[in-house]
């Protein structure tokens, strides 16, 4: 446990210097899946130290957002896994029939649209090494946290 604590004290301290100037930035209302803010929380949670404190500031705004909807999502899975294999095990003989109907209640949960206010996030190119920018999460960063068009 110390170990993690010394390992994220560079990001906390950070992202709490940067908190006075992100304080007043406007949220953007984000519309997407429980399964695609999920993924977006997982993106941001893999970034490393080596971002600017702004957009450190910016990140855990983004992950304090995020953080609910994600539990609530891993809590679904974890319900959906129980109950498959409870089924599986069971000599029930409407068990597939449950265990579809699990799933497609499952996947119905994953799909569901929500909007969540998010900072939008600018990550320059000098900040994408240090901060160990996989494409997978560029692309989810991207795809939900660019800047709205300037008008």
């Amino acid at each position: 446990m110390i170990f993690a604590m010394k390992r994220k004290t560079p990001l906390l301290l950070a992202a709490l210097a940067s908190l006075a100037s992100t304080a007043f930035s406007d949220p953007v209302k984000v519309s997407l899946t429980n399964d695609d803010a999920t993924a977006l929380y997982a993106a941001l949670d893999s970034l490393k130290p080596g971002l600017s404190p702004d957009n450190t500031g910016l990140v855990a705004l983004d992950l304090n957002a995020l953080r609910p909807v994600a539990s609530a999502h891993d809590r679904s899975l974890v319900e959906f896994q129980t109950s498959v294999s409870e089924l599986q095990s069971s000599s029930d003989p409407k068990r597939d029939d449950k265990i579809l109907a699990s799933s497609r209640s499952f996947a119905a949960f994953g799909s569901r649209k929500i909007i969540v206010d998010l900072e939008p996030l600018v990550i320059s190119k000098e900040e994408m090494k240090p901060a160990q920018v996989s494409g997978h999460a560029l692309s989810l960063i991207l795809e939900f946290l660019s800047p709205p068009p300037k008008k």
